[in-house]
């Protein structure tokens, strides 16, 4: 390959102007990106092009169009050598020009075009061209590191892509972890042709052992005797001492080495894998053939290095009993054993020396958004469980999946990440898809729905969910001057909090569909400081809203404010209070404002005394009937009203003392009635709910009073008259026995 790069000088000569120089083959006339402005090579005398040019580095993370002049004689064929078929196909060749577009977005990185040409002479020659693409989002060398390399601490390898449109660089990881294909076929890509050499280097000139071989041989043609072969001479019949053969010995030179077994173990590995990963990628979508073809090809050349004739009197590798100098220091054999070993090893963005594609921008700071949420959480809340994977497995949690329309696909996660502290449990969902109303509680009208973060708070004894949707958006827009979130992803925000509901209960007409959502919040790279808009009363007020988040940048902060609000929020007065109603509606929510009262059952006189004597009562947490499981507001209720069968006209009224619910099993509420032997009981481990009971103060209206149980609204009579349910007291004082 010639000296065709299109490349960067050292950060110091291009310093001086500000300008970046670029080398050209003598075949090429013109380089020039319409769009970004013209990187031309001016024909000097003669029509011959110019060595070098110099030129501002203007591309960025946008489409671009090209266009490449060739000199006369114009060349025959023209191809682009590239992974992306979009690429390889983006481009035409026509009269000696080739002209195409590329689209960079979410794609920074090095940028490398391949070009293969047949010249009129059927002469054929390679050209490549690099140049870098700079993201306008973020600053790549510290943002984008950054985000590299929290994504491949979480996971390694994560980051890396065979079909990618630009590469960056990465380096040999000191922490092994387990080599992915990508990371295989990259650090290949950057030495195969090395290798090649090196193997042709020792088809040409190998290592021979020499050795002693026993040879039959006439008498005239022995030059060295031993005495015991003089002695066997003189001891053979005259009549036959100079027809026969006699043993002796030569020096000769063996190739089969354990060195030369290396080499072609080595070579038929490589072969086989190559073949291997040709046929993995074949199928995939948005794969160049003629790229295939071409991993092909190399498989197909290591296959016949294997099969040179040198290699037949080669045997099997079994493995070397001591070190070999040969290996460690002869041209040829070095180079393949630095090959062999480089393969073994895996990547890391941290460090430099191996150049790889990276997975698109967009999808890796969906996912460092998660990261970091996750982060942020556990600084809060403390460390959880392991993570748990619902649908795919780490190495896909970053592939894209397009939405099917009409699909009536199970709400499940990519990723799920779960804690449980003090009766409450957080749970943290990435990408999960809300899938159409069918067996899930949460579900989305008419399309799927699929958001990046989903972050829900549920109390163990509450009936309800508090969730909130965060999505990332590698996008950015301006407001005011300052960094924004564009339009379109606060637009979708309002989307999701209307379009995933939840059904409560199995009956439609008595429990209707309700929101799923509270608030929905746009995660974008806005920069730090001032320079971001501030969505805070948009936040609070409105429950949508965008804050922005970059590694470093004051963004973090914001976040682990605003999740230290929503965790510690322990009411749903709290979760619920700023939610805007449908006009015409009401949101009626459990506040101190509103004060409840449960009414609970008494079974027996036993259980009445047990109540007086141990001043609690106990409620039943199962999926029986009784359970109080589910009943709203029951957490906030401030009085406890007590009846029995026989007993509807009750002035069993009772304060509950401040946060003493509690939970317990059946087999530590000590003296309860009919608990005899309870710790063998199949029902010992039930759980209860435990409330302490004090006595309304005199001072208070509702004191000596007699209330009529069977006028408060949630009473059913027959079996069901057990069942304990919450009342207001405005709907208490109505039941009042005057």
């Amino acid at each position: 390959m010639q000296g065709a790069y299109l490349e960067r000088v050292r950060e110091d000569d291009a310093a001086a102007d500000g300008c970046v120089e670029y080398k050209f083959s003598h075949s090429v006339t013109e380089f020039q990106s319409i769009r970004s402005g013209s990187l031309t090579t001016v024909p000097g005398d003669n029509g011959s092009p110019k060595k070098s040019v110099k030129a501002p580095p203007v591309f960025f993370e946008s489409r671009h169009l090209f266009r490449i002049a060739f000199l006369e004689p114009h060349p025959k064929t023209v191809d682009i050598d590239h992974p992306m078929a979009a690429i390889a196909e983006g481009f035409q060749y026509e009269d000696g020009v080739l002209w195409g577009d590329i689209d960079f977005v979410n794609s920074p990185g090095l940028f490398s075009l391949r070009l293969r040409i047949v010249h009129a002479d059927n002469r054929k020659e390679e050209l490549e061209f690099k140049f870098p693409v700079v993201s306008v989002k973020m600053n790549v060398e510290r943002d984008y590191t950054a985000i590299k390399n929290d994504i491949q601490n979480a996971s390694p390898g994560l980051v890396l892509a065979f079909l990618a449109k630009t590469f960056g660089d990465s380096g040999f990881d000191r922490k092994r972890h387990r080599q992915t294909g990508e990371e295989w076929f990259g650090i290949l890509q950057n030495v195969f042709d090395e290798y090649e050499c090196a193997c042709k280097k020792i088809i040409n000139d190998p290592h021979r052992r020499y050795v002693v071989e026993p040879i039959w041989q006439r008498a005239d043609r022995i030059k060295r005797w031993s005495p015991q072969q003089v002695n066997l001479f003189f001891r053979t019949d005259p009549a036959v001492r100079e027809i026969i053969r006699f043993r002796t010995s030569q020096i000769a030179a063996a190739i089969d080495t354990a060195e030369n077994r290396f080499v072609l173990y080595t070579l038929k590995s490589l072969a086989r894998e190559l073949a291997e990963f040709a046929k993995k990628y074949a199928d995939k979508e948005g794969i160049n053939p003629k790229f295939i073809a071409n991993i092909r090809e190399r498989a197909k050349s290591l296959d016949g290095l294997s099969h040179n004739p040198f290699f037949r009197g080669v045997g099997r590798f079994e493995g070397f009993r001591q070190q070999s100098l040969v290996l460690q220091r002869r041209p040829g054999y070095a180079q393949i054993l630095t090959t062999w070993l480089l393969l073994q090893q895996s990547l890391s963005p941290t460090n430099k020396g191996i150049q790889i594609g990276y997975r698109p921008i967009s999808a890796l700071y969906e996912f460092w958004c998660f990261l970091e949420f996750k982060k942020l959480l556990t600084q809060v809340l403390g460390n959880a469980g392991e993570d748990k994977f619902e649908s795919g497995t780490i190495e896909n949690v970053l592939d894209k999946e397009d939405l099917k329309d009409g699909a009536k696909e199970k709400t499940l996660s990519k990723l799920v990440h779960i804690w449980k502290i003090d009766g409450r449990t957080y749970t943290l969902s990435y990408q999960k898809t809300y899938g159409l109303e069918g067996e899930d509680r949460t579900f989305a009208i008419d399309y799927l729905q699929r958001p990046d973060i989903v972050f829900s708070i549920q109390d163990d004894l509450a009936p309800d969910d508090y969730t909130y949707l965060f999505d990332s958006k590698y996008r950015i827009s301006t407001m005011d001057g300052k960094d924004a979130s564009p339009r379109d992803a606060i637009d979708e925000m309002h989307r999701y909090r209307d379009a995933i509901l939840y059904r409560h209960g199995d009956d439609f007409l008595r429990q209707p569909n309700r929101r799923e959502t509270i608030g929905a919040y746009v995660l974008f790279p806005g920069r730090s400081g001032d320079r971001s808009y501030e969505y805070k009363e948009k936040c609070e007020v409105e429950n949508i809203g965008a804050i922005p988040l970059l590694p470093g940048e004051d963004g973090e902060a914001k976040l682990l404010s605003f999740i230290k609000k929503i965790v510690t929020k322990r009411s749903a007065n709290e979760h619920l209070g700023k939610v805007i109603p449908t006009r015409g509606t009401t949101v009626v929510i459990g506040t101190a404002d509103m004060e409840y009262v449960i009414v609970g059952y008494c079974k027996s006189p036993e259980h009445w005394q047990w109540i007086q004597s141990n001043k609690k009562y106990n409620m039943r947490i199962g999926d029986k009937n009784g359970t109080v499981l589910g009943v709203p507001n029951l957490l906030y209720a401030k009085y406890i009203l007590i009846h029995s069968e026989s007993e509807l006209h009750t002035n069993k009224l009772f304060e509950i003392v401040p946060f003493s619910a509690h939970l317990c099993t059946r087999k530590n509420l000590s003296g309860y009635p009919s608990n005899k032997s309870a710790e063998n009981s199949p029902n010992a481990n039930k759980h209860y709910l435990l409330v302490n009971l004090r006595p309304v103060d005199k001072d208070n209206p509702l004191f000596g009073k007699m209330f009529d149980v069977s006028k408060l609204e949630g009473y059913k009579k027959g079996h069901q008259s057990s069942k304990t349910f919450v009342t207001t007291v405005n709907e208490l004082e109505k039941s009042i026995i005057s």
